[in-house]
């Protein structure tokens, strides 16, 4: 394990085994940044039926998804069936939009990561959530990263060990993991695990 990384304590779920480390998940209700960012190419989701979309990107069918994408109960029965008690919800990479405009890809990011927290505290023994951050713009990960840390906290019945990490060599964000001390360090996550 890497020094410092963090842990995810599958005890903590109703059942013991597999903790699914690497699974995508969107917001069905992605902000729509054509307006404010009309230069730059956006991700959106388009609903073909009740369970079913298309993620475009740009407006131009980029793949098929179901709502298991974005639905916690939908993962949940799958999860269930496989066996496993945990996964940790991650962006779909398309979402990541490092070549748009700061300020839209900040907004998507802040996005995604209150999608994650809404799923996380919802299933706090069931899902853990790696965030996002506007990486073309350091001062802004750091905003999102200390907005993450101040305002995105446990619900009341949530255990206290909510964590949120940043990668430290990012320049920018590096310097403010110096300051702020993130519990732990990995990627740019966000976990419900100690």
């Amino acid at each position: 394990m890497l020094r410092g990384a963090t842990t995810i304590n599958a005890r903590l779920s109703p059942r013991t085994g597999l903790v699914d480390v690497h699974t995508h998940a969107i917001d069905e209700n992605l902000p729509d940044l054509r307006a404010a960012c009309p230069h730059d190419l956006w991700p959106s989701v388009e609903h073909t039926g009740e369970t079913e979309a298309h993620l475009l990107f740009g407006g131009q069918h980029h793949r098929r998804i179901d709502h298991r994408c974005w639905s916690p109960e939908a993962r949940l029965a799958d999860m269930d069936r496989q066996g496993v008690p945990v996964q940790v919800l991650s962006p779909i990479p398309v979402t990541f939009c490092y070549w748009a405009s700061a300020a839209g890809a900040a907004e998507l990011a802040s996005s995604q990561n209150d999608f994650f927290a809404r799923i996380t505290h919802q299933y706090p023994t069931r899902f853990a959530a790696l965030g996002a951050v506007a990486l073309q713009d350091p001062d802004r990960s750091v905003d999102e990263m200390r907005r993450c840390m101040r305002d995105v906290r446990p619900s009341h019945n949530r255990p206290r060990h909510r964590r949120w990490a940043f990668q430290p060599d990012i320049p920018g964000v590096g310097r403010a993991f110096a300051t702020d001390r993130p519990p732990t360090t990995a990627a740019a996550a966000a976990s419900g695990r100690p």
